[in-house]
């Protein structure tokens, strides 16, 4: 598994299954869930892997939540190029996300407007509108 720490074994596989699936009727991602996520990918991914699988949680996590008290994503640094190509159109064709401009600031702050000009291929028919507007001063 590219990424993984060692040897998988079917144990360490079926426990990051479990850990990785949200329960029924949670509606959303939960706090509870995001924490279990981020302790089996850290114990079962590469750093770097962990990092990048957790951004995307917390990113989907600050997403899915209609809490508006809930603090921006704790993720930093870069994007990677697969991390945007995913979120992105994902983040972008969901309506809910659209108004969140906290997310696409955070968003912002992790990529440059170079790189979403290389992904424009990629991100045809995809309105970037609210990445571009809410780190437009930036």
């Amino acid at each position: 598994m590219k990424g993984g720490r060692g040897l998988l074994t079917l144990e360490d596989a079926a426990s990051l299954i479990q850990g990785t699936t949200p329960e029924v009727g949670e509606g959303g991602i939960s706090q509870r869930f995001l924490r279990s996520f981020q302790e089996r990918t850290s114990a079962t991914f590469t750093f770097d892997a962990a990092l990048r699988l957790n951004r995307a949680a917390e990113l989907l996590h600050f997403d899915s939540s209609d809490d508006e008290s809930l603090d921006v994503p704790e993720s930093t640094g870069r994007m990677s190029d697969s991390e945007l190509a995913v979120l992105l159109p994902y983040l972008l064709s969901d309506p809910g996300s659209i108004a969140k401009r906290a997310l696409w600031t955070h968003i912002g702050s992790m990529m440059s407007l170079e790189r979403l000009e290389a992904m424009a291929t990629s991100l045809e028919g995809v309105n970037v509108g609210p990445l571009v507007v809410a780190n437009a001063a930036t």
